[in-house]
């Protein structure tokens, strides 16, 4: 899916809600966002994005990677590939700017065991 037809469904949802009371024009976007990073950006290989939930009022995201098989993308950062789906594009990056919060969670695969790392960072675009 490209991104003017993510955006495109993300402005009908907005205003189908419509109205003072309205979400912020990002929310229910979140797994829209991790699809297209997974199918439309450069990912390294073995990683892949879903949206994990709000967790305090932050949008946690987990890239699940395999470093098993990949170890030459072990030395990558969650944060900075977030940080490029966040701040690459002008309409997710007006969304970051007007207060979405969004964090970088890793789960994993390395030596045939998965382990969850939560990130340290809310994601902001200088």
């Amino acid at each position: 899916m490209r991104m003017t037809g993510i955006l495109t469904m993300v402005g009908l949802a907005a205003v189908t809600v419509g109205g003072p009371l309205a979400a912020a024009e990002w929310d229910g976007a979140q797994e829209m966002l991790a699809a297209y990073y997974n199918e439309e950006m450069s990912v390294p290989k073995g990683w892949t994005l879903s949206y994990g939930g709000r967790e305090n009022g932050i949008d946690v995201y987990i890239f699940d990677t395999d470093f098993d098989t990949y170890p030459q993308t072990a030395f990558l950062q969650a944060d900075d590939q977030l940080e490029r789906l966040m701040c690459g594009d002008d309409t997710i990056k007006g969304w970051v700017a007007q207060g979405m919060r969004t964090r970088a969670d890793m789960r994993a695969l390395e030596n045939g065991k998965r382990t969850l790392t939560k990130g340290t960072r809310v994601i902001t675009c200088a």
